[in-house]
């Protein structure tokens, strides 16, 4: 078999999975080998160039629905030489192969191992919403972590009009079955420096510095120092990512100490406010949504451990 020949298997084993995959949803079902009779046919597309120059209204004079057309058009013309199926990870195929508009013909564990369920309003989680019809379909980890394995096939039995689930056997626990946009109730860990929620590693989302290494005490001292004694501007810190990457390295070296210098007058109301017991909040109330409701965390506070 020749290269060319092997390239043009590859292409029509690709969209054959991808029709495959619109099947599984749509309601008018396309016949992958009556569709690609057709195109052969009538276009006389035989070899990747004749492929690549088809338009996607002439594939879809071959029996396909118009976004189907497109998607396969850009199988066809990319050009590549990689043999076999499609992506298992999206990652960069939102701006090459498939693109946004193309998600509704990924596979369920290819969403879920894409999906963020801090944002369930994504592209994602839009797709994942529309094909449960806003059913239940996230189960998550005992970590708080989402379990895609477990939301996939979730997500696949509800394509498949099969009943949906309120509850699901992972592994030795039995979990709650979530719709997109809720979750478990958990605490999550506020960012020092504006309030928002850090992910559950700990990580800032716009920053990606572990802040959550950081001790209860130094987080808060940053909080006061930045809220009330204004002597941290999170605007300056954030004008360079080295800015923000030093003085994180210094705190992280010696914690209370650096602060101590950097904000005296922080560091002086934090141990005041430590000793009558009035920090300000550390974690959040996260219940897969968004919605949060902050909560002072102290010592033997159950909501101490995430």
């Amino acid at each position: 078999m020749s290269t060319t020949t092997s390239i043009v298997d590859a292409r029509w084993t690709e969209v054959q999975q991808l029709i495959g995959r619109h099947n599984e949803s749509a309601k008018v079902k396309v016949d992958f080998e009556a569709f690609r009779t057709s195109l052969q046919e009538g276009q006389q597309a035989f070899t990747i160039e004749s492929l690549r120059a088809l338009k996607h209204e002439e594939i879809s004079g071959s029996g396909v629905p118009t976004t189907l057309a497109r998607a396969i058009a850009e199988i066809f013309r990319r050009k590549d030489a990689v043999a076999g199926s499609v992506p298992t990870e999206l990652g960069m195929s939102y701006r090459s192969m498939l693109g946004l508009r193309y998600l509704q013909y990924q596979d369920p564990i290819v969403l879920m191992k894409n999906f963020n369920p801090d944002m369930p309003e994504s592209p994602v989680g839009q797709q994942i919403r529309r094909r449960a019809k806003g059913r239940p379909t996230l189960v998550f980890n005992a970590d708080g972590t989402l379990n895609a394995e477990g939301s996939a096939l979730i997500l696949l039995e509800l394509t498949r009009d099969e009943p949906a689930r309120t509850r699901f056997r992972l592994g030795d626990r039995t979990v709650r079955v979530y719709p997109v946009g809720q979750g478990p109730n958990q605490f999550r860990l506020i960012h020092p420096l504006d309030g928002t929620m850090l992910r559950l590693d700990g990580t800032g989302v716009d920053d990606d510095m572990p802040w959550g290494i950081l001790s209860e005490d130094t987080r808060a001292t940053i909080i006061i120092a930045v809220q009330i004694t204004k002597e941290l501007s999170p605007d300056e810190l954030r004008k360079s990512p080295m800015v923000l990457a030093q003085f994180f390295s210094t705190v992280k070296t010696s914690e209370l100490e650096a602060l101590s210098q950097m904000a005296p007058k922080a560091f002086l109301l934090f141990e005041e406010r430590k000793a009558i017991g009035s920090l300000p909040p550390l974690k959040q109330v996260w219940n897969g949504n968004g919605n949060s409701k902050a909560r002072k965390v102290g010592k033997g506070d159950p909501a101490a451990v995430l």
